[in-house]
């Protein structure tokens, strides 16, 4: 009878050991799936979107350059023009998740005279 006991306590450490050795594979199993989401997924996938956007910028920046280049005769024809072609950007949506590309724009402008020649 003692035989019986003892080998039923030897059956539930070696559970409970089992049961100790498996949360802790999952525990290190997602330590190690959620370093690798931010040491190597994430900053990949922010420099694939960074560069994507800085494409999309300079494509899009030949049309502000013509609108700067063929002034409207009026500030607010140039206004109009340029609330229209940044609106136009922003239009831009992903085919695939009908997200927007470009959630904002920033531009920064800087005006500089010109002497008039002698």
């Amino acid at each position: 009878m003692s035989n019986m006991g003892s080998t039923g306590s030897g059956t539930l450490r070696f559970e409970g050991h089992l049961a100790l050795i498996f949360a802790l594979l999952g525990v290190l199993l997602t330590g190690v799936i959620t370093a690798h989401w931010l040491l190597v997924i994430e900053p990949l996938l922010r420099a694939d979107a960074a560069s994507r956007s800085h494409a999309l910028a300079q494509a899009e920046s030949r049309n502000l350059e013509r609108l700067f280049i063929n002034e409207p005769a009026d500030q607010a024809g140039l206004e109009t023009e340029l609330r229209a072609t940044l609106g136009s950007i922003l239009l831009i949506k992903d085919p695939a998740t009908g997200t927007p590309f470009i959630r904002r724009i920033d531009l920064l402008l800087t005006l500089t005279s010109h002497a008039p020649s002698s």
